[in-house]
C-alpha cells in the first residue's frame, strides 16, 4: 500500500494573550492509500487543528506534514488549494450543506465545480457516496436531503417521504 497521509513530529503553537499556547506536540502517525481513520480526542485536544493542518489550511510551527508524496510545507498557497481538491474530502462537524440542494447535489459540486461534467452520477465519488447509504444507483438517492434536528444530532438525511435514512 502507498502512503497517503505522513505526519512527522508535526507541532502548532500560537501566541495568545502574548503567552505561547502550544495545541499539538510532537504528532507523528502515517495513513495508507484506502485505509479509514478517525481522529478523536476531548475538547480542546486539537482535533480541528491537526485537520486543517492536514488539509494545508494551515501550516505546522514545527514538523511535516506529507500529502501522497508531497510535503504540504513545501508548497505555495495555489498548490495546496489544488491537492485539497483534487485529493482531499471532509466532512465538518457542522457539514456546511446547502439546503437547496439534494444530499447527491452537495456530493457533486466540488467534482462539477472542477469541471468534471455532467457524467458525474457515475464517479468514484458518488459511488462511495451510494455505497453508505446502500443505494444501487445516484438514482435511487437523487431526492434525499439533508434537514436540521434539534435532538443533539446536527443533521440528518431523509428522503423524499421525510423518512430518516441516517
Amino acid at each position: 500500500m502507498t502512503i497517503a497521509i505522513k505526519v512527522s513530529s508535526v507541532g502548532k503553537s500560537v501566541i495568545s494573550n502574548e503567552a505561547e499556547l502550544t495545541i499539538l506536540k510532537d504528532v507523528s502517525f502515517e495513513v495508507q492509500s484506502g485505509q479509514s481513520v478517525a481522529i478523536v480526542g476531548t475538547s480542546g485536544a486539537g482535533k480541528s487543528t491537526l485537520m486543517t493542518l492536514l488539509a494545508g489550511l494551515d501550516t505546522p510551527s514545527t514538523g511535516d506534514i506529507e500529502l501522497l508524496g508531497k510535503s504540504l510545507s513545501q508548497m505555495d498557497d495555489e498548490a495546496r488549494a489544488q491537492i485539497r481538491s483534487e485529493s482531499i474530502g471532509f466532512v465538518f462537524q457542522s457539514f456546511l450543506l446547502i439546503p437547496s440542494l439534494t444530499a447527491l447535489e452537495n456530493v457533486t459540486l466540488p467534482a462539477i465545480l472542477r469541471g468534471e461534467g455532467e457524467d458525474i452520477k457515475k464517479s468514484k465519488t458518488v459511488t462511495r457516496f451510494c455505497w453508505t447509504f446502500r443505494a444501487r444507483n445516484a438514482s435511487a438517492i437523487s431526492t434525499f436531503r439533508w434537514r436540521a434536528t434539534t435532538c443533539g444530532i446536527s443533521s440528518r438525511l431523509y428522503d423524499s417521504t421525510q423518512n430518516p435514512v441516517c
